[in-house]
């Protein structure tokens, strides 16, 4: 399955309250480095910035 896909069922199955910041479904991870299941890489730049 794509991105699309997921983003549909996401649609279909999750409330509409819950915001959606980035459309992109992680498949993988390795170090700072996240992989979505396009195979496109993303680099995690924040480190959980936010996370206490």
């Amino acid at each position: 399955m794509g991105c699309e896909d997921y983003l549909s069922l996401r649609e279909k199955y999750v409330m509409k309250g819950v915001a959606l910041f980035h459309p992109i479904v992680v498949e993988k991870g390795e170090n700072a480095v996240l992989y979505d299941v396009n195979g496109r890489s993303y680099i995690d730049f924040t480190c959980g910035i936010g996370v206490t």
